[in-house]
């Protein structure tokens, strides 16, 4: 079709003298003028979109992993004080090291409480009494990130623990903060952060990434050591004052 009307085109052009104007099909326009730039642009966009999701996510740093995993904690660690607020009740969530997990349950009398409520969260090879977050099934974090300590701290003075318990109240049982420690990396690239419980709130902060690691007596993994200094100062969060920081320090 096109090539007839092409053809008709210039039979009407020798007819007339080679004076009238040959108009050609849309699509014959189109493939001698090429393509627009706004057309190209959008060609690049969509390939552009594509390589994102194709391409693993290796520019993001030890900080970001870390930032990743003690979100997903802080916000699970938010769920089981919701759950203690609500049934007026304690609600407890352990933390294994060996494992590298955690894990939410029931830590009251009322057998009615016993089964937690069903959860988007919950897998299904689980429980029905516990939901269990392991560290290398989330899917926001990409590398390796460990759950390499936990304790009650009271100034400088650090007493392992391998729980923290809330309360009807929302706060935990405990009358210091709990610490817990996630570490991503490897030898001198290896970093530190700190999910901190406040006692009478129960609510979660998370503080700063560092290369100090916790004391070996606060590991929950048997046997592991960490690597590192240790300077308690530098997991805080920027937020508390220079005298709270210099509080922490060790003597």
């Amino acid at each position: 079709m096109c090539l007839a009307r092409t053809n008709q085109c210039r039979e009407n052009r020798r007819t007339l003298g080679g004076l009238a104007p040959c108009r050609l099909s849309l699509r014959e326009e189109r493939r001698r003028r090429g393509y627009t730039l706004i057309e190209l642009l959008i060609v690049v966009s969509i390939l552009l979109v594509f390589a994102g999701l194709l391409i693993p996510r290796s520019s993001e740093t030890s900080y970001d992993q870390l930032l990743s995993a003690a979100r997903v904690l802080a916000s699970d660690l938010a769920y089981a004080r919701s759950l203690a607020v609500t049934n007026n009740d304690q609600y407890m969530v352990t933390f294994s090291g060996s494992g590298n997990r955690y894990t939410l349950q029931y830590n009251g009398a009322n057998p009615a409480l016993t089964n937690l409520p069903s959860s988007p969260f919950h897998s299904p090879t689980d429980p029905p009494s516990q939901q269990i977050q392991r560290l290398a099934d989330l899917p926001e974090v990409t590398a390796p990130v460990n759950l390499v300590a936990a304790a009650d701290v009271n100034g400088t003075l650090m007493t392992a623990v391998s729980n923290v318990v809330f309360n009807g109240l929302g706060g935990t049982t405990r009358s210091d903060p709990t610490w817990i420690w996630l570490a991503c990396g490897a030898g001198s690239n290896r970093q530190y952060l700190v999910v901190i419980i406040n006692p009478v709130t129960g609510v979660t902060s998370i503080g700063t990434s560092c290369g100090a690691a916790p004391a070996n007596s606060l590991l929950l993994a048997a046997g592991t050591r960490a690597q590192g200094r240790r300077e308690i100062a530098c997991w805080l969060t920027p937020t508390l004052s220079r005298r709270e920081r210099e509080a922490h320090k060790e003597t």
